[in-house]
């Protein structure tokens, strides 16, 4: 899995993410298959770093990846928006860089079983880590307007539950 998966920007994230000193703490808010973290163990070997992801199958994929740095680094298995409770717990004062590559991984859209994709068949899932609800559950237990407010906050549809496109005009149209 992590030979195919190129990290996005990791030239210029390795160069501009350097620790502030040469012992300093990066934190990847977001490891994924850790391949900027690699990237940046490499390039700042007095570094430490904090491997942060929500996915526990993508933070082990990370602690294979990154195995033969491990005593440099911690891994966390917890959402990116708990950063400061991390740093905390983890007794780090201030980080040198922080890098969080938001959205949704290769590994997620290749994997039916994520619920992600449109390309392959597979369950309403759509979760990022274990300690969410599915899709599925949401669409079959939410009352309409509180779906209607996801999709319009989390989703930027300007006019959720409005019918939109060709096929939706004709079927209003027909008769």
């Amino acid at each position: 899995m992590t030979e195919a998966h190129e990290p996005v920007l990791l030239q210029e994230i390795v160069e501009f993410l350097r620790p502030n000193r040469s012992d300093g703490t990066l934190v990847d808010a977001t490891v994924g298959l850790g391949g900027h973290a690699e990237a940046l163990l490499q390039r700042y070997p007095a570094a430490r770093l904090i491997a942060i992801d929500r996915d526990p199958r993508a933070l082990d994929i990370a602690r294979d990846r990154l195995r033969k740095f491990e005593e440099r680094v911690t891994f966390v298995q917890e959402r990116h928006e708990k950063l400061i409770d991390i740093l905390k717990q983890s007794r780090v004062a201030a980080a040198s860089g922080v890098l969080a590559d938001l959205g949704v991984s290769s590994m997620q859209f290749d994997d039916a079983s994520r619920g992600f994709s449109f390309r392959f068949e597979g369950p309403l899932d759509m979760r990022m880590g274990p300690d969410a609800t599915s899709a599925a559950d949401l669409v079959n237990t939410l009352e309409e307007a509180e779906i209607r407010k996801i999709l319009r906050e989390y989703g930027e549809e300007r006019w959720p539950g409005a019918s939109h496109g060709r096929s939706s005009r004709r079927a209003a149209t027909a008769g």
